[in-house]
């Protein structure tokens, strides 16, 4: 069986999917460290809720889509990240992508040959 390439689009979403997600959750605590009590969310803080629910998605989808195309089992990495969810995407994210780095190094050497 041949595994499916790692395309550059796959590892893009893998990356930014990871960084807005987290990057929208530490812009709206600090919003909310720094403004004052007000009703209801505003746009902007709209908008970045937005964008940290919709990104969640694509990195879990992502993540099995790598962990499968690099003959890892998908459920597993899938599945303690989202169970272990407050700090597990964080130790998965650095782990992939490694996975991720050595895989895409090694294929044009091996395309090559």
């Amino acid at each position: 069986m041949t595994k499916k390439p790692i395309s550059r689009a796959l590892s893009l979403s893998f990356v930014w999917s990871f960084l807005v997600s987290v990057g929208s959750f530490i812009a709206l605590m600090v919003i909310g460290a720094t403004s004052a009590p007000h009703e209801g969310i505003t746009t902007v803080e709209g908008l970045l809720v937005a964008l940290m629910v919709l990104s969640g998605p694509v990195w879990y989808v992502s993540l099995g889509m790598l962990a499968n195309r690099l003959g890892r089992r998908w459920l597993v990495w899938v599945g303690l990240s989202f169970i272990t969810s407050p700090i597990g995407p964080f130790v998965i994210f650095p782990l992939m992508l490694g996975h991720m780095r050595a895989a895409r190094q090694a294929a044009p050497a091996s395309a090559a040959s």
